[in-house]
């Protein structure tokens, strides 16, 4: 199909001349599930996509502030490249917008009730999607169980916060 815009034709669904791509909007679920594919496949300018310019990832040994150092942490320094996530359980996912509510929990973060989702004083606010899964080796072997507790904004990731076991 063509379209003819002005005196711009196009073919297909391709940009407009001088207008930003306009990216699919996408579900919570399927932002975190490209997040994890991306990472896995070593794609960091896909992985980059999914992330807000001011992005977090606190996890149990560092937390990471803003996108291109957690595209170079994942690319260059984390310790171990040669993984892949198994996502077993998504919870929440419905609002790319970020309403701060997962399914089962009051939207405080705290889906078991407690008052801390982390148990460290620091309960999140505004969860929008929940990870459990495991890490794997390149042989299929899991290193740890990990919960990622997901903050969207406009549709991209805005926090991530990692818990292991």
């Amino acid at each position: 199909m063509t379209a003819t815009f002005g005196s711009v034709s196009h073919t297909g669904s391709a940009i407009l001349k001088g207008r930003p791509a306009v990216r699919p909007r996408m579900d919570g679920e399927s932002v975190v599930r490209a997040y994890y594919r991306a990472l896995d496949d070593h794609d960091y300018e896909a992985f980059a996509d999914r992330l807000a310019a001011d992005v977090v990832h606190r996890r149990p040994d560092r937390t990471i502030d803003g996108r291109e150092t957690l595209v170079a942490f994942m690319r260059d320094d984390r310790p171990n490249k040669e993984t892949s996530h198994e996502v077993r359980r998504v919870y929440g996912g419905d609002d790319v917008a970020g309403d701060g509510a997962v399914d089962g929990d009051a939207g405080d973060g705290d889906a078991a009730g407690d008052g801390d989702a982390a148990g460290d004083g620091d309960a999140p606010d505004d969860v929008d999607v929940v990870v459990e899964g495991g890490l794997l080796d390149a042989t299929g072997r899991e290193l740890f169980a990990f919960a990622d507790a997901f903050s969207l904004s406009d549709g991209r990731i805005a926090e991530i916060r990692t818990y292991t076991r």
